[in-house]
């Protein structure tokens, strides 16, 4: 909820005055005022406003008198009383601060030093009630708190003794305040001990809240028994007096139940020890046999067996695995239950480790005659995690899958989730059409020693800890994992997991990388199963691959894919034969490719040696041969050498959206952005407003630069809207003092000028805005703008992009023209949208606030004061531009060009500007003020009844409570009584509001509402 504006009452018997303060101080506070000294006090009295500006002569009770009778009252003495004066005497402020007076302004005003004192003092006293409640709610915490609460000076007399350390001590607050606390509370044996820690204390105190110390000392009751306290302290300074407070409360039957949990813990923590011990020996005394029986075993798996020796050695090979399978996973278990299992975190690509996974699983699923499938996202960044313990989840749920599936496939897919500036959730699912597990079991299945069936363990093997395992590893990673079954149709682990990026830029893309997916591959190899092998992995790949076994078959093959305009882009060459040269060979079919097809291009070459690597490298690289492997080949290895050679690199981009012409795309691509406004005129900044709010940008203005830097300490902004030209600090000092901050280094800055010029804009640029959007501001150019800096990323919509007399961007009904001399009504109205109301608005404020703006800018030339009437030609060129009055806007840009450069043109153009002014200014006369009709209407019937009926009572309270927010009202109330016999009432009562004639102004409307049959009670 918008907070209440505050009320300030002006006390001063000079309507000018009070016309004055009203129109700087209404759009931030709610004014009242008074014409004389015994309506003030009758104000106060009633309406209590947050501060009075107060004349001081006055007739019959003068400012001095009205002060005096203010302060001596009870619920006004604390609201602040300003003087405002034209003899701003010593003797007079001497007078009026001795009264209660807090400051003095001088006649005639300057606003912004008007603003800037209110201001201040309101503060004041928000701060000094705001400290009022705080120390209202101190007494009350410190009497309400259980602990006992005990302040002292520096000598250990006590100043403040709460109810809570009555309770605890037993004794009274009056007969311990003013005594020393180790004489009463602290025991005799303790005293010395007491006195010398106190002194410690104050050596070392600092001059503001010092320290707190925390520890446990036996405390004295009144009938000298003792107690167990924890004591914290506090030492503070106020001035030069050093004081300390204590925080205090019993603690005896903590310590009971302190000393019975620490033997119970020493007992569970020696039997932890024990089992810890046994389960390293267990690991150290199992492990080394087992490292020799697997080693063993797997060279024995190489040597010339006979079937029958194969087959055994194969089943114990396997059968060991599966046991130190079993042994890993009971110590990880105890190091969970010990709470020691850590990450390990290390830069990793996600695809080394899906690579890594694909290679160990890629025999046991061939054997088992089922599928592995995997599908990556592209564009994945390089990772911060434990890729180890990453790997460890995957390996346990892929092995898990492959055990429970028969036939079918397991496919593991991996998600983008959640994607952060420096963090991105990654979610990864093991699907297969296994054995399922029943619903009953679902729950369970993250429990230790719990496996989704009974018969599971004596037919599949396993110690039910693997989940558990995973569960905790998934946890530490910020993640969580859960599973859906149905017994008979397969299963799907699902889990995630949080990694830090390490970079986006340069990275690998996931398989399938564009550039390779179905790579075309020519393998040259020999006719046994190490080539079959290699096909293997290449069509793993999802390589196309032609096998070929001589050079001639190689280059018939390159010239026949080159024929269908399907070239091969990779040649392969396995060299498995001892006898086999196949540099020698690749020299012979890159001549013969020469000879032979000479228009076919030599696809780049990967070499699969069997020997000296180092050695057949230099030659294969002297031979043009692109890359070499030592066999057994490894799939990742080759996957990222070829990524390499093939330079297919992803650059990170995030995903873009678009942004529409609607309400709805707009506020989706705009809403909620928060853009802080800067600019001195305020058409202009209605006009941002309006059109910015109207798709749920949240707007907050700011009239000058200084004002804008107290925003931006106080305030988030996603955007600053910054005009050039501004009184008090323009935009480009403001924008340099912005950027010097490295806070907001990266707030995007858009200037909003109407100087088109390259020297203009490098100026913007030098000083650190990031864009800039034209005056006359052109709602289409602002929301594009907006778009590209709110969300650099989103494509904006063509629609944007064209002419403004073809859009139809947030037009809520047809524009409906209107005609006034010297303004272009069509332009005007399509800059805002369509918006006739606002339109018609800013049209009458023009007309009130410059319609003697010739005469200002001719006195201030007169004057010497040629910045002011550049400022001012400045803001009436930005106002008629934005509004439509062309020809206005050019001769003000003119005059305020020759009154910059001193030209002997000024005069010149200061006349064509008067001429321009002044047939805009008449018309705006016409419109803003009908004439009156010389025979009378004949009434129409009121449209809205209910809507008048609901204006004029809300007019009617305003005008009572002398609310400047009245005259709002006036234009609705207008259109409502349009054709009715009340235009001259509407005039009276229009003109008693400019003299602030609240009381008449009420009495017309009175009459009004009686002329229409409307009663305002």
């Amino acid at each position: 909820m918008k907070a209440a504006k505050q009320k300030i009452l002006i006390v001063d018997d000079h309507p000018e005055n009070i016309h004055i303060l009203r129109n700087v101080l209404h759009d931030d506070y709610k004014v009242y005022f008074a014409l004389n000294g015994n309506d003030a006090l009758h104000f106060v009295s009633v309406i209590h406003p947050d501060l009075i500006l107060l004349d001081i002569i006055m007739p019959t009770l003068d400012g001095f008198a009205v002060c005096s009778r203010i302060k001596s009252r009870e619920e006004t003495r604390n609201i602040p009383v300003i003087f405002i004066t034209a003899k701003n005497s010593e003797e007079d402020e001497t007078h009026g601060l001795a009264l209660g007076a807090v400051d003095f302004i001088s006649k005639p005003f300057n606003p912004p030093i008007v603003k800037a004192r209110i201001q201040t003092h309101l503060n004041l006293v928000n701060t000094f009630a705001q400290l009022r409640d705080r120390e209202s709610l101190l007494r009350s915490i410190l009497d309400n708190a259980m602990d006992a609460i005990i302040t002292t000076d520096a000598t250990g007399a006590v100043l403040d003794f709460n109810p809570a350390a009555e309770k605890l001590f037993g004794y009274q607050k009056k007969e311990i305040t003013g005594k020393e606390i180790s004489e009463l509370i602290v025991p005799p044996e303790s005293r010395t001990q007491h006195l010398t820690k106190m002194a410690d204390f104050v050596k070392h105190a600092d001059s503001a809240v010092v320290f707190t110390k925390r520890f446990e000392v036996t405390a004295m009751r009144s009938n000298g028994s003792t107690v167990d306290i924890e004591v914290s302290l506090a030492t503070s300074r106020r001035g030069k007096d050093l004081y300390f407070t204590a925080f205090a409360h019993d603690i005896s039957e903590r310590r009971l139940l302190m000393n019975s949990l620490n033997e119970t813990l020493k007992s569970a923590e020696l039997a932890n020890q024990a089992k810890s011990e046994f389960l390293a020996n267990m690991s150290h005394e199992i492990r080394t046999p087992m490292n020799a029986i697997i080693g063993l075993t797997q060279l024995a798996l190489k040597s010339e067996l006979t079937p029958k020796l194969q087959d055994y050695l194969a089943k114990i090979d396997k059968s060991s695995q599966s046991m130190l399978s079993v042994i890993n996973d009971i110590l990880d278990f105890s190091r969970i239950e010990a709470g020691k299992m850590r990450l390990t975190p290390i830069a990793f690509h996600l695809q080394d480790v899906l690579n890594h996974l694909n290679d160990m699983f890629v025999h046991q699923v061939d054997e088992k005659g089922i599928a592995l499938q995997w599908s990556v996202p592209e564009g994945i960044p390089t990772l911060w995690g434990d890729a180890m313990r990453l790997e460890q989840v995957l390996t346990n749920l892929i092995g898990n899958a492959i055990k429970f599936t028969e036939r079918g496939e397991v496919h593991v897919l991996t998600v983008l989730g959640e994607q952060r500036v420096n963090q991105i959730l990654l979610k990864f699912s093991v699907h297969d059409s296994g054995i399922g597990i029943s619903p009953d079991r679902l729950l369970e299945l993250f429990e230790p020693f719990v496996q989704a069936d009974g018969s599971i363990t004596r037919k599949y093997g396993g110690t039910g800890l693997g989940l558990v395992i995973c569960k905790r590893i998934v946890n530490m990673m910020g993640g969580k994992i859960w599973v859906e079954s149905q017994q008979g149709t397969g299963s799907t682990f699902h889990f995630t997991a949080a990694f830090e990026i390490k970079s986006r830029h340069g990275e690998r893309p996931s398989i399938p990388a564009s550039t390779l997916h179905q790579l075309n591959v020519l393998l040259l190899g020999t006719e046994d199963d190490s080539t079959k092998e290699i096909e293997k992995i290449l069509q793993s790949l999802t390589f196309i691959t032609t096998t070929v076994y001589d050079i001639s078959a190689a280059a018939t093959a390159l010239q026949e894919a080159h024929k269908a305009d399907k070239p091969h882009a990779l040649l392969v060459m396995n060299q498995h034969h001892p006898d086999l040269d196949m540099v020698q060979l690749f020299a012979a079919l890159s001549r013969k490719l020469a000879k032979r097809f000479p228009d076919v291009v030599m696809p780049k070459s990967v070499l699969l040696t069997n020997g000296d690597s180092a050695l057949v490298a230099q030659r294969a690289k002297s031979a043009g041969i692109s890359a070499c492997f030592e066999q057994p080949l490894r799939r990742s290895s080759l996957f990222n050498t070829l990524l390499d050679m093939f330079s297919t690199t992803a650059v990170y981009t995030p995903p873009a959206g678009e942004l529409g012409s609607t309400d709805a795309h707009l506020k989706a691509a705009l809403g909620g952005t928060r853009v802080l406004v800067v600019e001195d005129n305020p058409i202009n900044r209605q006009v941002i407003r309006e059109l910015l709010e109207r798709i749920g940008v949240v707007v907050e203005e700011a009239e000058h630069g200084g004002i804008a830097l107290r925003m931006l300490q106080t305030s988030p902004y996603d955007i600053v809207l910054m005009d050039l030209q501004m009184p008090e600090m323009d935009g480009l000092t403001a924008t340099r003092i912005i950027r010097s901050n490295a806070r907001f280094k990266a707030l995007p800055i858009i200037a909003m000028t109407a100087h088109a010029m390259e020297e203009d804009r490098q100026k913007c640029l030098s000083v650190g805005m990031n864009d800039h959007v034209g005056k006359p501001i052109n709602l289409h150019d602002l929301y594009r703008t907006l778009a590209r800096w709110v969300a650099m990323e989103l494509p904006v919509a063509d629609l944007l992009l064209q002419p403004v007399q073809e859009s139809t961007v947030l037009q809520e009904e047809p524009v409906s023209c209107f005609s006034v001399a010297g303004v272009d009504t069509v332009t005007g109205l399509e800059r805002l949208a369509g918006n006739r109301v606002l339109y018609e608005k800013l049209l009458r404020q023009m007309y009130e606030d410059h319609a003697q703006d010739a005469e200002k800018i001719a006195r201030a030339l007169e004057s010497n004061e040629h910045a002011l009437a550049e400022r001012l030609a400045h803001t009436i060129k930005s106002i008629a531009g934005q509004l439509g009055a062309h020809k206005l806007h050019m001769a003000a840009k003119n005059l305020e060009e020759s009154i910059a450069l001193q030209s002997s043109q000024l005069n010149k153009n200061k006349k064509l500007f008067d001429e321009s002014l002044s047939e805009v200014m008449q018309s705006l006369a016409a419109f803003a003020s009908p004439p009156a009709t010389a025979v009378a209407p004949t009434p129409k019937a009121i449209h809205d009844m209910t809507t008048l009926v609901t204006l004029l009572r809300e007019l009617a309270v305003l005008l009572r409570e002398q609310d400047s927010k009245a005259d709002t009202l006036l234009q609705p109330l207008s259109t409502q009584l349009r054709g009715q016999p009340v235009e001259e009432l509407l005039q009276a009562m229009t003109q008693r509001l400019k003299h602030y004639d609240y009381e008449g102004a009420c009495e017309t409307l009175t009459e009004i509402a009686q002329t229409v049959g409307v009663s305002l009670d």
